[in-house]
């Protein structure tokens, strides 16, 4: 059961990492999402047994280590969804489209590149 939580939850981490890129892009972009993956898996299997070690019995062992397990996903997910959260600008009063100072002065850009 836990194989197709997991394999549903890379291809969909993998698709929000690479949506909206340029093609030339989207190699980067794959790379990084497999290497944070890679990352995660290399510290976090050590850490969780190192924690899990301490305790005196399998069960208990196992039962810590997925409280914590779960306590990380939890924050993780809170700190993802307050980094993707629309942002709203604040303005002091009505704006007004920027007029120029004086209407008759015209600025030329012809020959710039």
């Amino acid at each position: 059961m836990g194989f197709f939580g997991h394999v549903t939850a890379i291809v969909a981490y993998t698709v929000a990492g690479t949506s909206g890129l340029p093609d030339d892009q989207q190699g980067l972009a794959t790379g990084l999402t497999s290497m944070t993956q890679q990352v995660a898996i290399t510290v976090g299997i050590p850490i969780l047994g190192s924690l899990a070690a301490t305790q005196a019995t399998s069960q208990s062992a196992l039962r810590l280590a997925l409280v914590i397990d779960a306590a990380v996903v939890v924050v993780g997910a809170g700190l993802v969804w307050h980094g993707l959260r629309p942002r709203t600008l604040t303005t002091n009063g009505p704006s007004a489209p920027a007029q120029p100072a004086d209407p008759y002065v015209h600025v030329s850009t012809e020959g710039l590149s």
